[in-house]
């Protein structure tokens, strides 16, 4: 249930990565380990974040995903979903921890331009990151 290819991805890996939902839900329930890491470090959550599969990243948060699992170069799943631009990942991602790693590295910031950013702006992701650290407008 667990086993890895050479790289290190598991099935859940390939299942987040191709947004089926329903093979990740038979992974998980036949005991596959929702935090198993490629040999790059990569999470099945971080990998969700990567790609914008929206619904494989909530229900592997549902079922204990940890969201600050880093990437052996200090990357997070919300660090990864920034630079691709998937603003809907950001939002669940920063709903679903008051504790949250962007990544431990210098050289890695959040607003650094990414020549993929799929049209997010800084502004953009700045003004998601105020409103879930303020919380709801009074």
């Amino acid at each position: 249930m667990n086993s890895q290819d050479v790289g290190g991805w598991s099935a859940l890996h390939e299942a987040a990565y191709a947004g089926r939902e329903d093979f990740i839900k038979l992974l998980l329930s036949s005991g596959a380990n929702v935090n198993v890491q490629n040999s790059d470090g990569a999470t099945p959550i971080f990998t969700a974040a990567q790609y914008g599969n929206v619904s494989c990243l909530k229900l592997l948060l549902k079922n204990g995903g940890d969201i600050n699992l880093l990437t052996v170069d200090n990357a997070s799943p919300l660090f990864i979903a920034a630079q691709e631009g998937f603003t809907s990942c950001i939002n669940i991602l920063l709903g679903a921890s008051k504790y949250l790693l962007f990544d431990t590295c210098e050289w890695q910031m959040l607003f650094k331009p990414q020549p993929n950013n799929h049209n997010i702006s800084t502004r953009h992701i700045s003004t998601l990151l105020a409103q879930h650290l303020q919380g709801p407008a009074k």
